[in-house]
């Protein structure tokens, strides 16, 4: 490394722990917090309110939060209307009124007053706001990330795809605070302390696990390679390393509010509650599962190998370790018709039935050969798992590049091989996120790693279609509609591709925020759009399959990850959580979001 003495020293001490330790301090929400005084009474209040300029003209679109005791949930957000009003659920039974801190947030507005009056049965707020002109610390990720164009095009969405949305948001809080850090040494010294930087992200983007998790994908092998030098490869950061150095800010002080572009947002209706799983360094929270047989929420734990057991109507969390008898890794967890919940289990080779009813577990292990990574289940139309003609499940092979198709009655599974890259680069195909047919006579699966999209016939078990996408497209987890129409997320390049699976026609759709990089799409039956869980834009995207429009709904904390929606089928709620790969350095909450279009409203 070219950083010596002096200042250089101490930016490379800053360098090795910045990922550690400033991403620590970031802060939760933004916006001014009022404390709610009075006596606390125990019976039912509704707060409600309104949002106004100081010259009395309301605010559209203000996310107001209230946290504290006794909400059923850490925290609860809604959203203020054309007027300016807002109204939150009933905090019910003996909430601690007292207790209770409103947060107001949106972008290009500070808080400036809050005042309150107490009638009978409701708390009523006055909220005045004011614009302003530096939005440096209201802004997401993606706000930070220079528009791609021109020789920085292919650089720009190969750093969203595999540091965005790889592993955590980019810019982060501790490259934020590095890049600041460097800003005032020579080019080459940058460019050196840069390369350690995401030398440190390639480590945590390979990584099995949360922040202090050993496991690697390192430890794996395909034929006689580590499959480390397949994934985030020497090449990819060779050519993210000159666009993080010459493009990206080295200030993030300052952030004029005419730089920032506006979406159409949604909010009108929508309440947002966040439940706050355990802090723990060793955990990696993924992803959330719903059953249509239990009113419980499960999260799975991929580092301690367990399952979160949520209860919605009160926040309690019971923590049950899955109990196979060592490491199972549970990665995805998807629910079937019969309520039941599959989990990948990457480390056993396998997967796993779970019964939300009984709690009894039913393993499939080591039905892959060893270092087979199951990765995600294949769904059906309705987001389920789905079972083809002769009752067999289909599963991902993400380190070897197969789907399996796993037969629950005997226990053994059988691969088929996807093809292989195109591009000539050794690096991982990385089939990641697959649908079935409603007819079940063909497969659609997203190879990530080598930008394609193909369909695997199940009556030949042969791939006899497969559209390539431009580099860095990085395409995964797909949705498809009860006709065929299937819609992919294209992470790296920010667009949604919409394709009949019928007739072959195809289009591009790009994003508003091309830098959000979108995780997984998900058909929603009770509204009829599709869903995109984006990991870089502190929200989620809703795109109208009719008025081909997008909508931004955002969420109430930096930092919120998201890898994969589910949906509660009683109530027509969408359930999503904060999924950073940095355990407890990162905002850990299960969050279930409630539009005006839910079922039973």
């Amino acid at each position: 490394m070219l950083i010596g003495s002096g200042e250089k020293a101490r930016a490379t001490t800053i360098l090795w722990f910045s990922l550690l330790v400033a991403i620590a301090g970031i802060t939760s929400n933004i916006g001014a917090r009022e404390t709610i005084t009075g006596n606390g009474q125990a019976s039912e209040v509704i707060p409600a309110g309104t949002v106004r300029t100081e010259a009395k003209a309301p605010v559209d679109h203000v996310m107001v939060t209230i946290q504290g005791p006794d909400l059923r949930a850490s925290t609860v957000t809604v959203f203020s209307d054309d007027k300016g009003r807002f109204q939150f659920p009933a905090v019910e039974g003996d909430a601690d009124i007292a207790a209770l801190t409103l947060n107001c947030r949106k972008i290009g507005f500070i808080t400036t007053k809050i005042g309150r009056s107490r009638t009978a049965g409701k708390i009523a707020f006055s909220i005045t706001m004011k614009k302003v002109s530096n939005i440096a610390d209201q802004v997401p990720a993606s706000a930070w990330v220079p528009a791609a164009g021109g020789s920085n095009g292919l650089a720009h969405n190969e750093m969203i795809k595999q540091c965005a949305v790889g592993c955590h948001q980019m810019p982060w809080a501790s490259s934020e605070k590095f890049a600041s850090s460097i800003a005032r040494l020579a080019p080459q010294e940058r460019l050196a302390g840069w390369k350690a930087m995401l030398q440190t992200m390639r480590l945590y983007n390979n990584k099995f696990g949360g922040a202090n998790s050993q496991s690697m994908i390192g430890g794996l092998t395909q034929g006689s390679h580590n499959l480390s030098d397949y994934f985030f490869t020497d090449r990819i950061l060779n050519l993210i390393l000159p666009f993080v150095t010459g493009a990206m800010p080295y200030n993030f002080d300052n952030f004029p509010v005419a730089k920032f572009h506006e979406e159409k947002e949604g909010g009108d209706g929508v309440t947002i509650w966040e439940y706050a799983l355990k802090p723990n360094p060793d955990s990696w929270y993924r992803e959330v599962g719903t059953s249509t047989v239990s009113p419980f929420v499960w999260v799975v734990d991929f580092s301690l190998n367990r399952l979160v057991k949520l209860d919605p109507t009160n926040g309690h969390t019971e923590y049950l370790p899955i109990p196979f008898g060592g490491p199972t890794y549970p990665h995805t967890i998807n629910s079937d018709a019969k309520g039941n919940l599959w989990v990948t289990l990457e480390a056993i080779d396998g997967c796993g039935m779970f019964n939300p009813r009984s709690g009894h577990w039913t393993f499939y292990a080591h039905v892959l050969p060893k270092n087979h990574a199951t990765h995600d289940f294949i769904l059906d139309w309705h987001g389920q798992v789905a079972f083809d003609a002769h009752g067999q499940v289909w599963l991902t092979d993400i380190t070897h590049n197969y789907l399996a198709a796993l037969d629950p009655k005997t226990h053994r599974a059988v691969e088929y091989p996807l093809p292989p890259r195109k591009d000539g680069l050794k690096e991982m195909e990385a089939p990641y996120g697959a649908v079935m047919t409603p007819d079940r006579e063909f497969i659609w699966f997203a190879q990530f790693g080598a930008n394609t999209i193909g369909r695997l016939n199940l009556t030949t078990h042969k791939v006899d279609r497969l559209l390539q996408l431009p580099q860095a497209s990085g395409p995964k987890r797909p949705t498809i509609d009860q006709h065929g129409m299937m819609w992919v997320n294209l992470a790296g390049t920010g667009q949604l591709l919409e394709y009949d699976t019928n007739s072959d026609y195809h289009h591009l759709y790009d994003l508003p925020d091309r830098a959000s990089g979108p995780y997984a799409a998900r058909l929603d039956p009770v509204r009829g759009v599709v869903w995109l869980a984006d990991t870089n834009n502190d929200g989620l995207y809703s795109f109208d399959p009719h008025s081909k429009q997008f909508i931004l709904y955002r969420l109430p904390r930096h930092g919120a990850f998201l890898r994969q929606i589910a949906f509660d089928d009683r109530t027509g709620d969408l359930w999503t959580s904060y999924a950073n790969k940095v355990g407890d350095l990162a905002p850990n909450y299960a969050v279930r979001i409630r539009l005006n279009k839910s079922r039973g409203q």
